[in-house]
């Protein structure tokens, strides 16, 4: 059949310590990458039906004042995964799978999803089909190395197992251990209870007299069950019913009475010397003829356990070779837990016929170490592994370890108290840059460097670890100083800069904060100050609208409202006396006197009052209405 190759690798931590490495590979078609399934992952999980078998309280007559109980738990899975479906996938129920089985392979229940199988050639490369524990004629396909072993004690299922476990939840239940007498097929081998080597043998019941002879019987634990009833009471040294008392019946003589015959005596007496005894016996401790021994009892004892030989006396009082009872006979005797008929350390049971297990000084291939001590401070802790940061046991070299691999708590990854500095931001360390160094982004404390924080860094002229804005050091960081717009105790006022102002324009005097953070009392800009300020277009230093200069025909000039104007103009020939000019008489032309006036006084084309030209018959020059000037007055005559 075609399935996708899958390679899922599981590791987990059984309750005894042991690390178990699953592989599961199912190689057929395209290679696929390596699944790691997810660690909160859980798979069903179902608690074996137990019966516990309370034996039957009867009373010595047999009438019985106890009752038979059973007690029945189940458990039903917990689903709590999701699973991708496809073979080698993570799952918590067959539900979650494509081919509709979920194998458990971790004590949590966590699963993982395998093919069903009829045969092998139903698997791929080199895979088995191995049928499941506890359903019915279900087989799965699963690698031939693969061994699920979750009780930890070697046995488990998988062919890569070294023994098949009939019940992976309980490490007493498996194939090397001892049946015992408790309702479970402890051995694994599809018979309870079988083969009880105590089963059988004389116990007593604690009833008095004959009723004291009991057996022991194996019906879910070992009870001693009574073999005699209470009869009549005979001569026989017996209490026959079981009253406490012996041969109380009249006429019955007992040991050590007088007597002229044995009949005489109580019936298992005879009178020997005149005194009613027991006859001689095998058992008796009394060693009499034909015995070679007796030793009080019936039995055929065994040799001490582990001896080389030794002889006994057996049930016919007759000394024998004793039977061997050793480690390695095959035979659970005497302090053995186990015994599989070799003395190897290799296997789940020990060469001293004990259980395989973590603590007992032998190494197992699932164990990393085995020290034979309960210490878990030395070089191999309890759980048979070897000590590490990590494992929850302070060890030489270690100052802290918790138990876990997170860098993030309080004890770290090297097992060692977190601590700032340690390159590892644990709460409530915001930062951690691996140094005690203050100058940094992240300081000391290891809080991210700020203004406040106390530590003086790049870009900060001073730190007073502190909010006062009122100090030598501003909240900014930056050295208090006049014009950083933050009042100190020693400035009248700061208005956040260096320069002193002026009042608004036009207000004239006002209040302003100086260059040294001082309140004094200056001039506002105005109109005439000389200074251009606000909305003069102008200012001249005065308040007075002035006029061009004399002789200029235009100009601009500052007017008394500090606005720029056309000025006035002033020169001779306007009309107006000004400046220098003596006279202005609108003109730049110098006129002459009245004609025919002897003299008179005009404005000359400098605006300067000078004597006028005059002009009169007889001057010379035509003016006026003259028709003519000879310069005389004199009526001429013609030529002669």
């Amino acid at each position: 059949m075609q399935r996708a190759g899958i390679a899922l690798k599981l590791h987990y931590l059984l309750s005894t310590g042991c690390l178990i490495s699953l592989l599961l590979s199912a190689a057929c078609g395209s290679d696929q990458p390596e699944v790691e399934p997810q660690a909160d992952a859980a798979a069903d999980t179902a608690a074996d039906d137990t019966d516990a078998a309370i034996a039957e309280d009867t009373g010595p007559d047999g009438s019985g004042d106890g009752a038979d109980t059973a007690a029945d738990s189940d458990t039903t899975p917990t689903d709590t995964a999701d699973a991708t479906g496809q073979t080698g996938s993570a799952c918590a129920t067959s539900a979650d799978c494509d081919s509709g089985f979920c194998l458990p392979v971790a004590p949590s229940g966590q699963g993982v999803c395998v093919a069903r199988c009829a045969s092998i050639e139903d698997c791929a490369g080199d895979e088995r089909c191995v049928p499941v524990p506890g359903t019915d004629a279900e087989s799965v396909c699963v690698s031939a190395t693969l061994c699920v072993d979750l009780d930890g004690d070697l046995a488990g299922f998988g062919p890569g197992c070294p023994f098949a476990d009939c019940n992976d939840e309980d490490p007493a239940i498996q194939p090397a251990a001892p049946e015992l007498c408790n309702g479970v097929d402890d051995d694994c081998n599809l018979q309870t209870d079988e083969g009880i080597a105590a089963v059988g043998d004389r116990c007593d019941t604690g009833f008095p007299g004959a009723c004291a002879d009991g057996q022991l019987a194996c019906d879910g634990e070992l009870r001693c069950e009574q073999l005699v009833a209470p009869a009549d009471e005979r001569c026989n040294l017996t209490d026959d019913d079981c009253d406490g008392e012996t041969d109380e019946a009249a006429g019955c003589r007992q040991a050590g009475e007088p007597c002229a015959s044995s009949a005489d005596c109580a019936a298992v007496l005879e009178c020997q010397d005149g005194l009613c005894a027991a006859p001689a016996s095998c058992g008796d401790g009394l060693v009499q003829a034909p015995e070679a021994c007796d030793d009080g009892n019936a039995s055929t004892e065994t040799c001490p356990y582990s001896a080389a030989g030794c002889t006994v006396c057996d049930a016919g009082c007759t000394l024998v070779a004793g039977a061997l009872s050793f480690c390695g006979d095959g035979i659970p005797n005497g302090g053995e837990a186990c015994d599989d008929g070799n003395t190897s350390d290799a296997d789940a049971c020990t060469g001293g016929c004990q259980l395989a297990r973590c603590g007992d000084g032998i190494r197992q291939l699932s164990e990393a170490c085995d020290d034979g001590n309960s210490d878990p401070l030395d070089r191999c802790g309890n759980d048979c592994t070897l000590p590490r940061c990590g494992d929850g046991l302070v060890q030489a070299g270690e100052v802290c370890d918790d138990g876990n691999r997170l860098d993030s708590d309080s004890c770290t990854n090297l097992c060692v108290p977190a601590t700032c500095g340690d390159g590892l931001v644990q709460a409530p360390e915001q930062c951690d840059d691996g140094n005690l160094v203050d100058s940094d982004a992240c300081t000391a404390r290891c809080l991210p460097a700020a203004c406040g924080d106390g530590s003086l860094q790049a870009g900060e002229a001073c730190d007073d670890g502190n909010s006062d804005n009122s100090d030598s050091c501003t909240n900014l960081c930056e050295l208090a100083a006049c014009g950083d717009g933050i009042l100190q105790l020693v400035e009248g006022c700061d208005d956040g800069n260096a320069v002193t102002e002026t009042c608004d324009y036009g207000l004239g005097l006002c209040f302003v904060c100086d260059s040294l953070c001082e309140r004094v009392e200056v001039a506002g800009p105005t109109c005439g100050d000389s200074a251009v300020n606000g909305p003069e277009g102008c200012d001249d230093g005065n308040t007075v609208t002035e006029s061009c200069a004399y002789g200029a025909t235009e100009c601009t000039i500052c007017d008394a409202s500090c606005a720029s104007v056309a000025g006035a103009v002033a020169f001779c020939g306007d009309g107006a006396r000004n400046g220098t000019e003596g006279c202005d008489d609108g003109n730049a032309v110098t006129e002459s006197c009245a004609y025919g006036s002897a003299g008179c006084t005009v404005c000359d084309v400098t605006c300067r009052s000078v004597a006028g030209n005059t002009a009169f018959c007889g001057d010379g020059i035509p003016n006026g209405a003259e028709g003519c000037d000879d310069g005389n007055t004199v009526t001429e005559s013609c030529a002669y």
